[in-house]
């Protein structure tokens, strides 16, 4: 056997091209003939590529993965091949070269050794020339010249040029068609989409340059869609964000980027550009350019900043009447207390039963109007502070709490018993005062039937981080629960149960302020719970909750 192999990596000299001029001339005289579909000349070269090897046979194959498909083909005579038939790689000569050499060429075989071209077709091969076939978009297979007629003549340098050549015209004239299809589909793929979907959408160039656009793009800007190609899309946008956007599709790549587009009333619409390159065939950097109406959102938003700024002139209003009230109306108050005192100390042996009645709701209204209005300043200053924020240990705050609260727990008989509880950040006076309020609520609403007892525990789980504070007093009716944490609210009458309404309220804002959530459950005559939920740690109260207690 005769078996001669050759590769072409760089190309050949001016020389050895020169040598096969004159079927080179013809070749490129087929390629450049305007007046030839692709596909005419694709089987022009072919046909004539036959008569210079002096072969009965040329295929070019399309690979894809381990599949050799014949894609075109011609031959000089039945050959038991057709386009279309597949088989796999390994069973055909381009086996043999692929990923090593760009042309490869052998002249014979063994008698009665069948190299298959087909798997159905077993074509006994002699003589065999091939190259491989790259188109712009990629590899796309081989094409090769084949005989099953013996011949002493060897394949050249000169021939496996040629059929180098060959197969560099055949990759422009298929990846032209691969193209030209790819971009049919593509075309007919966005044409569909921008004429279906509602979305203000259009396809662009680097520099701006509109290839395609959606219905809805052009209804917008007031132009008939066939009109909008070739638009440079920045005049579509008002002149402040021109130079915003024009970067972003200079750069291929953006999100949420603000811009004003100028629609056909000559109004502004408020739009959030998303935009991504997208390859279409050959054009590898045609940008899509997706903008979502954010006019109705964004006016939204400044309405709720509108309102949030007219919220805190009311709220710094609302400081600083409490700051007035808290001087100028307690000093009215003081009065009204100390004259009735002088009155019932002067007139001691003349006042009546009635007469002391009347006093007494006098200075009893006095000291809670005086309460009231300490705890409203308290609650104004409450709400309005952004608190500081550090590491509180809840073990020590407790303790403290349970101390100053130890003469009232033992007057009641009560009993305040605490599980082990962790370091958490928080605002501490804050924290004090939501404890303390909830502390001094379980042992005043206490049960006459029973002595007073309070249990405090920590729930800690990967679903939750909650203090739970479970009290056995009277209790409430839980359809309540959620007036409980309003201002002035109560569910007890005052003359037995003394206090403002504030206290809950109060414990509700700090709980707001430090991102917890608090909720109360209850039966009347059995006790309530009052159960706070925390956020997940941060890395702060993690490091803290590592260290030793």
């Amino acid at each position: 056997m005769t078996f001669n192999s050759f590769a072409i990596t760089e190309g050949l000299s001016s020389h050895e091209y020169a040598r096969a001029s004159g079927v080179t001339e013809r070749v490129f005289q087929i390629f450049s003939d305007t007046s030839l579909s692709d596909d005419e000349k694709l089987g022009s070269i072919l046909h004539l590529s036959l008569k210079h090897f002096d072969v009965e046979l040329a295929i070019v194959s399309s690979i894809t993965g381990p599949s050799y498909t014949v894609s075109r083909m011609a031959s000089t005579g039945p050959t038991g091949v057709c386009v279309g038939d597949v088989l796999p790689v390994s069973e055909t000569p381009a086996n043999r070269y692929l990923d090593q050499h760009n042309s490869f060429a052998f002249n014979g075989l063994p008698m009665g050794e069948a190299l298959p071209v087909l798997g159905k077709s077993k074509v006994e091969v002699h003589r065999y020339i091939s190259a491989v076939v790259n188109t712009s978009n990629g590899p796309f297979g081989t094409v090769c010249f084949a005989s099953q007629e013996r011949s002493d003549t060897e394949f050249t340098d000169d021939d496996l040029a040629f059929v180098a050549q060959v197969a560099g015209w055949l990759g422009y004239l298929l990846g032209t068609s691969e193209q030209l299809e790819l971009m049919d589909a593509q075309n007919a793929h966005y044409q569909s989409l921008f004429e279906s979907v509602p979305a203000i959408m259009f396809l662009c160039d680097a520099d701006g340059l509109i290839i395609s656009a959606s219905n809805h793009f052009a209804q917008q800007i007031g132009l008939d869609s066939d009109l909008v190609p070739g638009k440079m899309c920045l005049k579509f946008f008002h002149e402040n964000d021109r130079k915003r956007v024009q970067g972003a599709i200079a750069h291929g790549v953006g999100d949420h980027i603000p811009a004003q587009l100028l629609t056909i009333d000559q109004s502004m619409l408020e739009v959030e550009l998303n935009l991504r390159i997208k390859p279409i065939g050959a054009m590898q950097n045609v940008r899509m350019v997706i903008a979502s109406d954010v006019s109705a959102r964004n006016e939204a938003f400044r309405a709720a900043e509108e309102k949030n700024r007219l919220l805190e002139v009311a709220n710094e209003s609302l400081n600083q009447f409490a700051a007035v009230a808290s001087h100028d109306l307690q000093e009215p108050l003081r009065k009204i207390q100390q004259f009735s005192h002088f009155i019932e100390e002067d007139l001691a042996a003349t006042l009546s039963d009635e007469n002391r009645y009347h006093l007494k709701v006098i200075t009893d209204s006095t000291e809670r109007m005086s309460k009231m209005i300490t705890d409203l300043l308290y609650y104004s200053r409450t709400s309005a502070s952004k608190p500081d924020m550090g590491l509180v240990d809840l073990n020590r705050l407790f303790a403290s709490i349970e101390n100053e609260l130890d003469l009232a727990t033992k007057e009641v008989g009560g009993s305040i018993r605490r599980k082990s509880l962790p370091t958490v950040s928080g605002n501490e006076p804050l924290l004090r005062q939501l404890f303390s309020n909830l502390l001094s609520n379980a042992l005043k609403y206490r049960s006459p039937l029973r002595k007073p007892e309070v249990d405090i525990e920590w729930v800690n789980s990967a679903d939750v981080r909650q203090i739970v504070i479970r009290d056995n007093g009277i209790g409430f009716d839980s359809a309540y629960a959620d007036e409980m944490f309003e201002l002035f609210s109560r569910l007890n009458n005052s003359s037995d149960y003394k206090g403002t309404g504030i206290g809950l309220a109060i414990c509700a804002t700090v709980c707001e302020k430090h991102g917890w959530r608090i909720e109360a459950t209850g039966e009347l005559n059995e006790g309530a719970v009052f159960t706070l939920s925390l956020p997940t740690p941060d890395l702060e109260e993690l490091e803290a909750l590592e260290r030793p207690q």
